[in-house]
């Protein structure tokens, strides 16, 4: 089982959005998940009666289970679902009794359980690293345009060699960034698999509908169907161990480039200078590469872990004794290095600060002597190349013996003076001048990376959510979509109902775990609740629509607009923001598991509305909302905003847009609203003064008025 990474030193090799999709509760949840899909599955080819499957569903919540304790008791048994399982019967008999009870874990072995859930993980897990590859990708070739006429050493063997371009070197980062993204992507897609084979491998306690379960079992999950139980065929965890290995290789060699470049003698790249960022405990005067160093250190010990995972195949006939459970703690770790060290590159690339004219400087201190393969290409002509080669090497040592340029030798040489004036070696001594195909690798690497599609966002980890709505207005008229925010219902919208379904025709609705929809176990993640309003859509058989988003609404908008451009006809974002304190939003999820709603209530509701809004009414129905959301729902929201970052898709948003921000508003302050109107071509920004972060409710007319504005054309 993977263990929590904080404290003292885990963030240092770590420290990143996948550290939360790798800890013990999101594997704990990951097993729940598998249980829930099991009898889901045996369910629909009616194993399992409906009402136990159901009850065995409202049970599979990890705040309801003590992952250190199910540790402590797997010593028994060796791996944590048997206690796990003795758990949720006990969870189910109590809540539906025991004839549901009796179908938890129905038709599995262990192995099923942990080895879904660990291609769970790892398939949530690789969805910030791809992000964030991805990201580093795009900041590569940013640097790769900028930079392709940047002219510098090219090192081989430790020594400068011919000049090349800081462009050139750029585009070799952006190409092994996009293959170890592709390599990534596609064993996320086509290799992380459910497993379901039962005690020995033939579905035995499932009788002739084994493979019907199993199919059933994999679409629950999202998970890829193999065609066998692989429970000693471990070629889809090699294949994710060997992806993974990858990317950590072409993590660190950048991270080694550029440690070597920002070496003091050299100096032709620095880590950006803030917040005492690179800081010596005793040199005040260093400016240490750390982000680099850091991603060096986490990359290092990921060969190690790949090599545990290969020793670990050999696993004897049905059942192994022990290379299983070896894989166990590796293969997380190994997620949440290459994670760390994804999110790490990206944030050295985004800030790296390039110099120019200490490349130039470094190339004029070797004298020319990296322009020799031009000047004795250049005599070969006239002297052949073995002569050339003899007589060019020579001069070189000359040069470099005497501390002269080579200019100097080549001018003085008889031989060469025979063949070339002063202004040809000038010319033969430009480095500019012999950059071979540079430009053109540059825009090869560019072309392939703008055509490299961005890797999609992880398929839906649980069935579609049925979600609380309600329609108003004019059936022919157009709809817009209001989406409500974490903690509310979609009573949140009432003070604009009216005049807005006077001409347009208003579908509320609850996100999930609120209100009147379906609470499934957390976490949630921004994609699942943009998949559930596509489903309601499409569901009531709407195609494209306008939409209204506040706060979480806000961040599904961006999400959907983004995602399935084809849906979103004008757009309205409210007091929201691209990305958020993952770790704020990760300890108030605890709390409320462990205190429940109203553990937040007025710390939350303070910043909801400003000190001086003095509607009771109001401020009653707010809170009212607050303390009736489900606590798993309001926990699993917030999961959901720890690891969401919108910003790349804001660029991709076409559909007319306004940006609304509460002049007040301490939970998504103003400029969050402006680096999301900055970012989407076109958008406006209006921000509502008086008002906080419920803006809708504090300033219900002004809010209102430019809604109709937006969105009532004619």
């Amino acid at each position: 089982m993977p263990s929590e990474r904080g404290g003292l030193l885990g963030p240092l090799s770590g420290g990143s959005r996948t550290d939360a999709e790798v800890s013990d509760r999101a594997f704990l949840q990951a097993m729940l998940d598998a249980e829930r899909a099991l009898a889901a599955a045996s369910a629909r080819v009616g194993i399992v009666p409906d009402q136990a499957a159901a009850a065995i569903a409202a049970a599979c919540q990890a705040g309801r289970f003590d992952p250190a304790d199910l540790g402590r008791r797997a010593l028994g048994a060796g791996n944590p679902v048997v206690p796990l399982v003795r758990d949720l019967t006990a969870v189910v008999a109590e809540a539906a009794g025991p004839e549901a009870a009796r179908w938890v874990h129905h038709g599995a072995t262990s192995q099923d359980i942990l080895d879904t859930a660990a291609s769970l993980v790892a398939s949530r897990a690789l969805q910030p690293v791809l992000d964030d590859l991805d990201g580093a990708a795009r900041a590569a070739a940013v640097l790769a345009d900028r930079h392709r006429a940047t002219v510098m050493a090219g090192r081989t063997l430790g020594q400068q060699a011919l000049p090349t371009t800081f462009g050139l070197k750029a585009s070799g980062w952006l190409t092994a960034l996009g293959e170890a993204a592709a390599g990534l992507d596609r064993v996320r897609r086509t290799r992380l698999a459910a497993q379901l084979g039962g005690a020995a491998g033939t579905l035995a306690a499932l009788g002739p509908d084994g493979v019907e379960v199993a199919r059933h079992y994999a679409r629950e999950l999202g998970l890829g169907e193999p065609d066998l139980p692989w429970h000693t065929d471990r070629t889809r965890v090699a294949e994710l161990a060997g992806a993974l290995g990858t990317a950590a290789g072409v993590l660190g060699k950048l991270a080694l480039d550029v440690t070597l470049l920002a070496q003091t003698e050299i100096g032709e790249v620095s880590e950006p200078a803030t917040d005492g960022r690179g800081g010596s405990s005793t040199l005040p005067h260093k400016r240490n590469p750390v982000t680099a160093v850091l991603v060096r250190a986490a990359t290092a010990r990921v060969p190690g872990l790949v090599a545990t995972l290969l020793a670990a195949m050999d696993q004897e006939q049905e059942r192994a004794t022990g290379a299983w459970h070896a894989e166990w703690e590796p293969q997380a770790e190994l997620l949440r290095l290459v994670g760390g060290a994804a999110a790490r590159t990206r944030a050295l690339l985004e800030g790296l600060e390039v110099h120019p004219e200490r490349m130039r400087a470094n190339l004029e201190a070797a004298g020319g002597l990296p322009m020799t393969e031009r000047v004795a290409g250049r005599l070969a002509g006239a002297l052949g190349r073995v002569a050339a080669n003899d007589l060019v090497r020579r001069l070189a040592g000359d040069a470099a013996g005497s501390g002269r340029p080579l200019r100097a030798a080549l001018v003085a040489d008889p031989t060469v003076r025979a063949h070339l004036d002063e202004a040809e070696v000038d010319r033969l001594l430009d480095p500019a001048g012999y950059l071979g195909s540079a430009d053109q690798l540059v825009d090869r690497a560019l072309t392939a990376h703008r055509g490299r599609p961005a890797a999609p966002a992880s398929p839906a980890r649980s069935r579609p959510v049925g979600l609380g709505f309600a329609l108003d207005g004019p059936e022919e008229a157009p709809v817009l979509v209001l989406a409500n925010s974490m903690g509310t219902t979609m009573a949140m919208w009432d003070q604009q109902v009216a005049a807005l379904a006077g001409r347009l025709r208003v579908l509320r609705y609850d996100h999930r775990g609120h209100g009147g929809s379906e609470v499934p176990p957390g976490p949630y993640r921004i994609e699942e609740l943009g998949t559930d309003l596509l489903g309601l859509l499409d569901e009531l058989g709407l195609g494209r629509v306008s939409f209204c988003g506040l706060s979480l609404g806000g961040m599904v908008g961006m999400w959907v607009a983004a995602h399935a451009p084809d849906r979103i006809d004008r757009l309205a974002l409210c007091c929201t923001a691209a990305t958020v304190n993952g770790e704020v939003y990760l300890e108030r999820a605890a709390k409320v598991r462990a205190g429940g709603t109203a553990s937040v209530a007025e710390e939350v509701l303070s910043r909801w509305f400003t000190p001086s809004f003095r509607d009771d009414a109001q401020l009653e129905r707010a809170a009212g909302m607050l303390r009736a959301t489900p606590d798993e729902g309001y926990a699993g929201c917030c999961e959901a905003l720890a690891v969401m970052d919108l910003r790349d898709g804001l660029a991709s948003i076409t559909a007319p847009t306004l940006v609304l921000a509460g002049a007040d508003d301490p939970a998504t302050p103003p400029a969050k609203a402006e680096a999301i109107a900055a970012a989407i071509p076109g958008a406006r920004l209006d921000v509502v003064g008086g008002a906080a972060h419920l803006a809708n409710i504090e300033q219900p007319e002004r809010v209102t008025r430019l809604l109709l504005g937006h969105f009532v054309r004619g």
